[in-house]
């Protein structure tokens, strides 16, 4: 054997090795070329780390991004999450304990922003706070108050009922109300003040939300109809107008209204046929600061295309009282047009049947009861 055999085969191991060492080199380098693209694969398909499932016991929700409050004229109030048009804020989920109170009158009082006004609530006889209650709006007309309102007789029926009434009041120096229609000179925000007025009386008296009401007498009539538009915090379900025009026409001939609802709003119009002072027939109005009023059946008809009617009732004599009844409305809302022959002053009672007057308290909150009709819209 050649002495130089050994140190050849030597070097073919070697050689032989360094291909061993070179093939395995591919092979982690593949298999880490494979370990790659699977975790690729995993990344794409799998769920976001914030939509993964986690241990309710431990997992911390996100904070709810603030939300901006809103205001109500000068008033502001707390925001809530937007709602259907004309539809309450759904109740909150947590238990509301309401205080025992005192069935009765109770004078109130707000702090405002500019200034301090007062309002009184009324708690028909055996009065329940665990009960949900339906709500009476009063308005006053010019120059009046809310003692004069009581006179009218709404807190006996509302006894009979089991409605809370409440009656606000409009500021000097003409005690009228601010709307649309120059019906005052005062600059007060009083659309503002019914809606803390609501708020305190939903802070202690657990109303149903789906039953809140307003009548009004003369501009108190008008205010009655605007704040079934103006209102945001308050879902207005019907108004009754008594003896007040809710549209004007200006110098130019241009139409001027109360806030009108654009959501279904039940409504009824009682007016004297003889009434100047809040023209029937349409004309200048003293109560509106010489506005010209427009007539009170377009008015009626104004706010029945409004809230979705058929703007053409016919008309029916009943006893000294004519009606008019829009049908086919939106949510089967009740809207009517009722005149007598009296004037402009409160009607203590009406004559559907001679025989057998109809006292006007009784008229008014029978409507205010069944102001929706069964409907198939």
């Amino acid at each position: 054997m050649s002495p130089l055999a050994p140190v050849r085969a030597a070097g073919l191991v070697m050689r032989a090795a360094g291909h061993i060492v070179r093939d395995a080199g591919v092979v982690v380098r593949t298999a880490g070329l494979v370990l790659g693209a699977i975790g690729l694969l995993a990344a794409c398909v799998a769920p976001p780390v914030e939509l993964q499932s986690r241990n309710p016991a431990t997992s911390v929700a996100p904070a709810p991004a603030p939300v901006a409050a809103t205001t109500e004229g000068s008033v502001a109030s707390s925001a809530a999450p937007p709602t259907a048009p004309g539809r309450p804020a759904a109740p909150s989920s947590a238990p509301t304990v309401f205080p025992a109170l005192p069935a009765g009158d109770s004078t109130n009082y707000l702090v405002l922003p500019d200034m301090r006004r007062s309002y009184t609530l009324h708690l028909p006889t055996g009065y329940d706070p665990a009960k949900a209650y339906p709500l009476l709006i009063v308005l006053h007309g010019r120059g009046g108050s809310g003692a004069g309102a009581r006179q009218w007789g709404f807190n006996q029926s509302a006894d009979q009922r089991g409605w809370v009434v409440i009656y606000p009041e409009a500021l000097a120096p003409d005690r009228s109300w601010s709307t649309s229609l120059g019906a005052t000179s005062s600059t007060a925000h009083d659309v503002a003040y019914i809606a803390a007025l609501m708020k305190d009386v939903r802070e202690r008296i657990h109303l149903d939300p789906e039953r809140i009401n307003a009548v009004g007498y003369s501009t108190g009539g008008s205010f009655a109809a605007h704040l079934a538009g103006a209102l945001r915090t308050t879902s207005i379900a019907a108004v009754v107008v008594v003896a007040g025009n809710i549209a004007t026409r200006d110098s130019s001939g241009e139409l001027v209204s109360v806030r009108l609802p654009t959501h279904p709003v039940a409504a009824l119009f009682l007016h004297g046929r003889l009434d100047k002072a809040a023209p029937f027939e349409g004309g200048v109005s003293t109560l509106l600061g010489g506005a010209r009023a427009i007539p009170v059946y377009d008015g009626a008809r104004l706010w029945a295309t409004s809230v979705g009617c058929d703007p053409d009732p016919a008309l029916v004599r009943v006893g000294t009282i004519d009606q008019r009844r829009f049908v086919n409305c939106k949510g089967g809302v009740r809207v009517e047009m009722e005149s007598h022959s009296g004037g402009h002053e409160w009607q203590r009672s009406l004559l559907f049947d001679p025989r057998r007057p109809t006292q006007t308290i009784d008229h008014i909150m029978d409507f205010l009861t069944h102001s929706r009709v069964a409907t198939t819209n």
